[in-house]
């Protein structure tokens, strides 16, 4: 336990002291009719020579130094901030999963002291911007070079997607200085949400090998695995998530205008197919195309919104019975079967 020796006791490291003493300290003052004083001894004098040993003096500055960890220790800089901010953005915007240096909260206040203390919203908005972009070539560049088709592309598409817009939102929290604070302040200034999709579908939408692949991939989805097959496929949920994220990000016309195209292309050569097939009976043809139209329509309404409902509806009757209602109407004169078309 300390007492009040230790606590007021002089430094024992320098001569600070020792170098500005007046040699008057260590005299008695003769003319004075005050009783003699006692010559002040440092702590270092451990004896009387040493006390009465000369002193050095100093007509200069006497710097003093105090040891301790405190004493040297860095304070943050807008550079430091934005350096770790930055690392930050390249761990979260990155799918390889590597872990963070600093939690969210450590982040969101150097993400403060940037924009609000250093005022260096301009600079950190255009760090943002860069890795964002890199972000978006690495995404590209996975769904470019997948050798996955079909279901399980879309599955992959999907999975972007959703790991996009989770990332972008822990973005817009960590970083909500910079959303909030700077980009009101700049006029015609995207904030996070809009920056992050506005690149994304720069870099994914406009490419014309990724709508190639989504066709490709819609149309063995469509085609092969579930319209030849007759089956429902496994991962159709799949396609209904595909639709909901290219509605949030402005393409959904894009892919209706795909699928309605495939879907009139194929009906249209199946009704070709079946009517020789059912040449002679007109009857069974009929009863082919009430099917499709039951089948594809419950295919819409598991995939699509409502709004594409009808669309899809016409194409496909419209494939199926297109230079068909002559014949089947001859056909059924000429057998006496127009009551059978009726009722079918």
């Amino acid at each position: 336990m300390l007492n009040v020796y230790h606590i007021l006791e002089l430094p024992k490291h320098g001569d600070g002291f020792s170098a500005t003493s007046s040699p008057a300290i260590n005299a008695l003052d003769v003319g004075s009719a005050s009783p003699p004083r006692k010559v002040v001894r440092l702590e270092t004098d451990v004896d009387i020579a040493s006390a009465s040993r000369a002193r050095v003096k100093s007509n200069g500055v006497v710097k003093m130094q105090i040891l301790g960890g405190s004493a040297n220790k860095a304070k943050p800089t807008d550079e430091t901030d934005k350096k770790m901010i930055g690392e930050f953005l390249r761990v979260v915007l990155h799918r390889e999963g590597r872990e963070l240096k600093e939690t969210y909260e450590k982040t969101y206040n150097r993400c403060r002291s940037v924009v609000l203390k250093y005022r260096q919203g301009a600079s950190l908005y255009d760090t943002l911007k860069l890795e964002l972009e890199k972000c978006n070539i690495r995404v590209y560049q996975e769904l470019r070079q997948s050798e996955k088709k079909g279901m399980d592309w879309i599955a992959l598409f999907v999975e972007i997607c959703d790991w996009f817009h989770d990332q972008l939102n822990v973005v817009r929290s960590v970083l909500a200085f910079l959303d909030q604070a700077y980009v009101p302040s700049v006029k015609g200034l995207l904030n996070i949400h809009d920056l992050g999709f506005a690149l994304f579908n720069a870099r994914i939408f406009t490419d014309q090998a990724i709508e190639s692949v989504l066709r490709e991939s819609l149309q063995l989805w469509s085609s092969d695995d579930e319209r030849k097959s007759e089956r429902k496929h496994p991962g159709r949920h799949n396609v209904a998530k595909l639709l909901t994220h290219l509605e949030i990000h402005g393409q959904y016309a894009r892919a209706e205008e795909i699928y309605e195209k495939i879907t009139r292309y194929y009906y249209t050569h199946e009704s070709t197919n079946k009517a020789e097939e059912f040449a002679a009976h007109p009857e069974h043809f009929l009863k082919h195309v009430i099917s499709r139209i039951d089948s594809e329509m419950d295919r819409t309404r598991d995939v699509f919104p409502p709004m594409s409902w009808s669309l899809i509806q016409e194409t496909t009757e419209q494939a199926l019975m297109e230079n068909r209602a002559e014949w089947l109407a001859k056909e059924g004169k000429k057998n006496g079967r127009s009551s059978t078309f009726g009722e079918c």
